[in-house]
């Protein structure tokens, strides 16, 4: 039975090489070779946050 809202989804995260954060949303049933190419293709967008401020930095892991 077809879900009313539509299929599922999960969250992808990753850190890049300047230790920022990102996350996408993307079909459940995706694949590993989808999930890479996901990650290959971001693009920076608008970041969300609780309170959504524009002027807040971006979350950055420290780097060993």
């Amino acid at each position: 039975m077809q879900q009313p809202w539509g299929s599922g989804c999960r969250i992808v995260e990753w850190i890049d090489e300047h230790g920022q954060i990102s996350r996408r949303a993307v079909a459940a049933d995706v694949t590993e070779d989808q999930v890479v190419a996901t990650i290959r293709q971001h693009v920076t967008g608008r970041k969300h946050v609780l309170i959504d401020d524009e002027r807040q930095p971006r979350q950055v892991l420290p780097r060993r």
